[in-house]
């Protein structure tokens, strides 16, 4: 089980951004405690995901390849989890593991069992598959990601009465436009539409912040995390952050700035990131 010290230590070393450690403390606890097997996916699931953030491509690799292992031996609706985060797919395509990822990913899809239970992991499997404009450059296969955004807008159908389903309206509109601005030409058509899913959405930042949200219960990665409601205000708050980025990546600043006006009165502290995407925005429409 995941005991106390354990789960003290891995929030001390998160909130501190101390990623090292997270990988050698979880490494450690693999061997030294009786996790079931859930919880050891929780810990393999994030040795990937920090090793990813240091940009450690071949360590990272190992790793995926022994939570494929993990994986394989349980119940296949557990499959999209070793495929479920864009930064851990990010790090294995820059060190030339593309291919490999996507393996795991065709093999989920096809293997997956399909329920209620997992709809919401299998989601954020096929946002992690899509190729959008990052800090880092990178090759990529455009038939894959394309793949990837055919079945994230297929399963817009099934999440329908989610109560998530602004926030993965709008994030299926955020990658789509994020592969068109690395592909090359953005469809107007689907601009229009995403200003739709945005004017949705913003509405939700009227909700009180307070709302229980399965992000803050349950640690990181773990399954019921993955897989957990996001509260009205944080489905708002996460969406139209990622949604203005991806204007001001694909070129459509006035368009972003028009959004960013709307969200202001809201006071939201997002991210250093967004706010130098905005200063950019600005300075491209010759704003002070």
């Amino acid at each position: 089980m995941i005991n106390d010290n354990l789960k003290a230590n891995y929030i001390k070393f998160r909130n501190y951004g101390e990623k090292a450690k997270i990988v050698e403390l979880l490494t450690y606890a693999l061997k030294s405690e009786d996790f079931n097997d859930e919880e050891r996916c929780w810990a393999l699931w994030n040795i990937s995901d920090n090793l990813a953030m240091l940009r450690k491509s071949d360590n990272e690799l190992d790793n995926h390849k022994l939570f494929e292992k993990q994986i394989l031996q349980m119940d296949s609706k557990y499959l999209h989890w070793i495929v479920s985060d864009g930064t851990q797919k990010m790090t294995l395509m820059v060190g030339g593991y593309e291919e490999y990822w996507f393996d795991l990913y065709k093999f989920a899809c096809k293997q997956s069992s399909k329920t209620i239970e997992n709809r919401r992991i299998r989601f954020e499997s096929h946002r992690a598959s899509i190729a959008t404009p990052m800090k880092i450059q990178y090759n990529f296969n455009k038939e894959n990601s394309i793949l990837a955004l055919d079945n994230m807008k297929n399963m817009l159908l099934e999440l329908k009465d989610d109560y998530n389903y602004k926030f993965y309206e709008i994030t299926y509109f955020t990658q789509h436009i994020g592969l068109d601005a690395l592909l090359g030409s953005v469809s107007d058509t689907v601009i229009e539409e995403s200003i739709n899913s945005f004017s949705n959405i913003v509405d939700l930042l009227f909700y009180d912040n307070n709302e229980h949200d399965d992000n803050n219960e349950y640690l990181l990665g773990s399954w019921q995390q993955l897989n957990g409601k996001r509260s009205k205000y944080n489905q708002s708050r996460a969406g139209v952050g990622n949604y203005i980025i991806s204007l001001v990546n694909a070129g459509k600043y006035k368009i972003a700035l028009n959004c960013y006006e709307k969200i202001v009165p809201f006071n939201l502290s997002i991210s250093n990131y967004f706010n130098s995407k905005i200063q950019l925005a600005k300075s491209k429409c010759n704003i002070l």
